[in-house]
């Protein structure tokens, strides 16, 4: 069918279909290229029946090609929508369509709360790949905090829970004196995750990338400010999408060129979705084990399938470090996240308690007012 192969080109896949197919299968998916003032800007590859009057259209600056046609759309009433999301919209011509189903989600990225904030939030969905951009630095003292390695792995553990494939990517190659060298030593911390060396600059090591870009691929970049993501993006994209910014000599860190995340289409037909800077990049639920395979699979060596890997006789994982296989910090920094994670579940638990406590109190407060009425 052409308009499922040209879908499939937008990212569309098979597990995407199948939900089409259970829902409405005479309405056309759009995906989610941009959340912008409460709107959800789309993406697809015909017009719908519905965007006929241009009167409910607001132009986009994002151009997709011929191909494609693009829209906006009211959020879901209930739901969180993300960019990367497949939807369905409403039949109202009347007014702007809102989305009505979101489709189900191949990956989604996520962090945990931050802030004050009692739940996690959504950052983009149905990744195919995520790069990690870290940078290196002029100096050893601020390239050992701009390469924090618990940090990264923090990063891949959210991507890998989320399902996605992370790829840590070392931007400003040019800054180091042997980045093979640091690559090497941060791949083999990292067990199974791919690390690569490259310059966004001079676009030294940017090709290594290239087989993460096939058509349809939707790739996201995160990591904090200053890394040159933006710079990245722009070199990937072979023209200035994106505004890049300096960072700070004494500390390397940068302000936030990119404010919003959207999603550019390559002129190889990959997309990538960049991020704005994370300050702050708390784990949710069900991350303990994301980017840990190699601690993992040691795991399951050991005497005890409870082991706590601390004085059990017959532990696997510390025999590992003895024998120098595995770094002592990879494993402490695995089992901080994991007890961050359980303290997520557990304030999440309570706070949905506490909402649905709260909404018991107004129906019976609603009951006894009633009760009094008649």
């Amino acid at each position: 069918m052409q308009t499922l192969d040209a879908l499939r080109t937008l990212g569309f896949k098979p597990v995407h279909h199948q939900h089409w197919l259970s829902l409405e299968p005479q309405k056309h998916p759009w995906r989610v290229h941009a959340v912008d003032r409460g709107l959800c800007r789309l993406v697809s590859t015909q017009p719908d029946p519905v965007a006929s009057d241009t009167s409910t259209l607001t132009p986009t600056v994002q151009s997709f090609g011929e191909d494609c046609e693009t829209r906006d759309a009211l959020p879901p009433k209930a739901d969180s929508v993300a960019v990367g999301d497949w939807v369905l919209l409403n039949d109202d011509a009347a007014q702007l369509p809102r989305v009505e189903h979101i489709l189900t989600r191949s990956t989604t990225l996520q962090r945990g709360a931050v802030a004050g904030q009692s739940k996690h939030q959504l950052i983009a969905c149905n990744l195919d790949t995520v790069f990690v951009v870290c940078a290196f630095a002029p100096t050893a003292k601020l390239q050992s905090r701009a390469l924090n390695p618990r940090r990264i792995e923090r990063y891949v553990s959210l991507i890998a829970s989320g399902g996605a494939t992370p790829v840590v990517v070392l931007n400003k190659a040019d800054l180091a004196s042997d980045p093979a060298t640091a690559a090497s030593e941060l791949s083999s911390r990292l067990g199974h995750v791919e690390v690569q060396p490259v310059s966004a600059t001079d676009g030294d090591g940017v090709s290594r990338l290239v087989p993460h870009l096939a058509p349809g691929d939707s790739v996201a970049l995160v990591g904090p400010s200053g890394v040159g993501k933006s710079t990245l993006i722009n070199r990937l994209l072979g023209h200035a999408a994106q505004d890049t910014g300096n960072v700070r000599a004494t500390d390397t860190k940068g302000k936030h060129t990119t404010t919003r995340r959207q999603m550019l289409l390559m002129t190889g037909g990959a997309w990538l979705i960049d991020t704005p800077g994370m300050r702050e990049l708390g784990v949710g639920e069900d991350v303990a084990d994301g980017g840990f395979d190699d601690i993992t699979e040691l795991a399951a060596q050991c005497r005890f399938t409870d082991c706590s890997h601390q004085r059990e006789p017959g532990c696997a994982v510390r025999r590992a470090i003895a024998d120098g296989v595995l770094d002592r910090d990879r494993l402490e920094n695995q089992q901080a996240i994991a007890r961050e994670s359980l303290r997520f579940a557990a304030r999440h638990d309570a706070y949905a308690r506490h909402l649905q406590h709260k909404h018991f109190r107004q129906l019976n407060k609603q009951y006894r007012a009633h009760a009094k009425k008649h």
